[in-house]
């Protein structure tokens, strides 16, 4: 699924849905810098989504 649209959700947004691996490695990363330096609780979630995607990747260090 090409996305084609300035306004589809890119990695990192709440709405994107990675499809192959190297979109679930950019949404990985995404969601690990978000909320960086902030100790809130959208930062913890982000990190525990951001480590499901890498664990689907097999990157689970």
């Amino acid at each position: 699924m090409a996305r084609r649209h300035r306004n589809d959700p890119r990695p990192g947004d709440e709405d994107f849905v990675p499809i192959t691996d190297a979109e679930r490695r950019a949404h990985a990363d995404a969601l690990s810098r978000s909320h960086i330096g902030h100790d809130c609780a959208e930062q913890a979630a982000s990190l525990c989504q951001a480590g499901e995607y890498y664990a689907i990747l097999g990157e689970h260090a």
